[in-house]
């Protein structure tokens, strides 16, 4: 994907999507990953994973898992431009870097990292 905008980002989340939940995009890091693009929808629920193709902004694969589910979880806030999530869910290690700012995407990223941080991280 080589420009992120809203469109972008939704497109592949709208089968998954409750209107409670927070969504970002996220730069995967884990040798689980399908892809290194991701869309990360979360509420107090549910996290959903969705890998993207790389250029085209298709879903690669989908994980979905309780939130009750995703342990040792480690949150890096960072004083930089972005954040690492990592946990372990589904027998597998994730980790992601969320980017605090991309500017199409609006609030979406500043939303999901302090609603992961209020509700979610332990």
């Amino acid at each position: 994907m080589l420009f992120i905008n809203k469109k972008l980002v939704n497109t592949p989340a709208e089968p998954y999507w409750q209107p409670d939940m927070v969504i970002c995009y996220a730069k995967s890091q884990s040798l689980a990953s399908v892809t290194n693009q991701a869309v990360l929808l979360l509420n107090t629920n549910k996290l959903v994973i969705i890998f993207l193709t790389l250029f085209t902004s298709k879903t690669a694969a989908v994980f979905e898992f309780a939130t009750a589910d995703v342990l040792n979880q480690k949150y890096n806030p960072s004083l930089g431009l972005s954040s690492t999530w990592s946990f372990d869910a589904g027998g597998q290690h994730w980790r992601f870097l969320i980017n605090k700012v991309i500017l199409p995407l609006g609030s979406m990223q500043a939303d999901f990292l302090e609603f992961l941080q209020q509700n979610i991280v332990e």
